[in-house]
């Protein structure tokens, strides 16, 4: 896919992994949307970096546990430009014994981990124009493969 003119979403943008997705599609020609959800510091820092590449950034603020701010997020990306990927790569990385886990902090694992990259790829292919080349990239961890002790939440 050529990526020249094109928008591309990256959640999790702020992460080590995020981050480096972000500046590789614009080294490819991409102008970039990057999600962050706390750190506006290394968002607007990126954003920074994507626009000395010669492309055009956005940073967008999103709680992806809230489905209204995940279709506001998807909604405002499309406004961006052409958007054409999505690359899912946010995640909440938890790390609790087993008898510590709560409900509520599982669900926030399971909200962001899981529900939040399905609830994105929804909104944006409901957006996409028909018959419209598109992709969508969704990032796993080898932990749900081979679980990691102190880690039953996230794994």
């Amino acid at each position: 896919m050529e990526l020249t003119g094109i928008s591309c979403l990256i959640t999790g943008s702020t992460g080590t992994l995020g981050r480096a997705i972000a500046l590789t599609l614009a080294r490819a020609g991409a102008d970039c949307v990057c999600h962050y959800h706390l750190r506006a510091d290394l968002a607007g820092d990126l954003a920074g970096q994507i626009v000395r590449l010669g492309r055009k950034a956005m940073i967008l603020q999103a709680d992806l546990r809230s489905p209204q701010q995940i279709d506001d997020l998807v909604d405002k990306a499309f406004e961006f430009g052409s958007l054409r990927v999505v690359v899912n790569s946010a995640a909440m990385f938890g790390r609790r014994k087993l008898a510590d886990i709560s409900a509520q902090s599982f669900r926030e694992i399971l909200d962001t981990n899981l529900a939040a990259p399905l609830l994105i790829s929804r909104a944006f292919v409901k957006k996409l124009p028909t018959n419209t080349q598109a992709k969508i990239i969704n990032l796993a961890d080898i932990g749900a493969l081979h679980p990691w002790a102190g880690y039953a939440e996230y794994c």
